[in-house]
Formats: structure tokens, sequence, C-alpha cells
């Protein structure tokens, strides 16, 4: 009934998760080519650039543990069992 919200909901997860790690991998080695110019440079956007990814990380899962708890209450109310969003919320536990 509702598997396309559903699927959207763990691709926007998978989704985040690779960005997160591909941004931090950028921010690392724009801040190294930035060493050879500037250090103080350099150590300012590896720093800044990875508290900043890992910061908005932090806050993705915040929201996604909140519309897990949605999903989980509206399966509840329409007595779904859905194994998949229960392997994932126990998986972060």
């Amino acid at each position: 009934m509702f598997k396309k919200h559903d699927t959207i909901l763990h691709f926007m997860k998978a989704l985040v998760d690779f960005l997160t790690g591909l941004f931090m991998v950028v921010f690392l080695v724009v801040g190294i080519v930035l060493l050879f110019r500037s250090i103080v440079l350099g150590i300012v956007i590896i720093c800044v650039g990875e508290i900043t990814v890992f910061v908005n990380f932090l806050i993705c899962r915040l929201l996604f543990s909140y519309l897990y708890d949605i999903k989980l209450i509206r399966n509840k109310l329409y007595d779904i069992q859905d194994d998949k969003l229960m392997s994932i919320i126990n998986d972060e536990k």
C-alpha cells in the first residue's frame, strides 16, 4: 500500500550516505591541494569542510529517524508488517 513512499525514503537515505562520503573526500582533496598554496587556507578548508559535512550528516540522520518513527506509527495504525523497515531500524541501534 505504501511501498512507493517507503522506496523513496530508502533511496534518499542511501543517497545521503553516498553524498556524505563524496563530499568528505572532495573537501579533503581540495584542502590538500590548497595546502600547497597556503597552509592556513588548506587546513581551514579541511577542518571546516569536514565538520560541516559531518554536522549535515547528523542532521539528516535525525530527520530520517523522525520519518522512520512516523512510518512505524503508520504501520501500527494500518496493521502493516514491514520487515525491511524493522531491519533498518534495528541496524541503527
